[in-house]
C-alpha cells in the first residue's frame, strides 16, 4: 500500500494515540511513506480526552514521546503536536 502512495506522490500523516505497539505495527512498516506523525499534547495542558486515561502521568507521557522521537529520528519524519481542546455546552 505504501508503494501506491509513493507512486502518487503522496505521504502518510499518521495519528499517534499512545498505543504501545504503534512503532512496530504502524510506523516501522510505513516509515518510508510517512511525512509526519501527529500527537496530542499532554491532557493537562490541552485538555484533550484523546489520551486521558491511557497516560497516567506527565512522566509517562514524556517517556512515550521520547520513544517516538527516537523512532522517527534520522527518518525525515516530522513530529507535530495537536491541541484538541474540548469545547461544548
Amino acid at each position: 500500500m505504501s508503494m501506491l502512495f509513493e507512486q502518487l506522490g503522496m505521504k502518510f500523516s499518521l495519528p499517534y494515540n499512545f498505543q504501545s505497539d504503534f512503532i512496530d505495527r504502524v510506523l516501522n512498516p510505513f516509515a518510508d511513506a510517512t511525512e509526519e506523525v501527529y500527537l496530542s499534547m499532554y491532557w493537562a495542558v490541552a485538555s484533550t480526552a484523546r489520551i486521558k486515561g491511557r497516560i497516567n502521568s506527565r512522566r509517562e507521557y514524556l517517556n512515550m514521546v521520547d520513544q517516538l522521537f527516537k523512532a522517527t529520528s534520522g527518518r525525515d519524519i516530522r513530529l507535530n503536536f495537536v491541541a484538541n481542546l474540548q469545547t461544548g455546552p
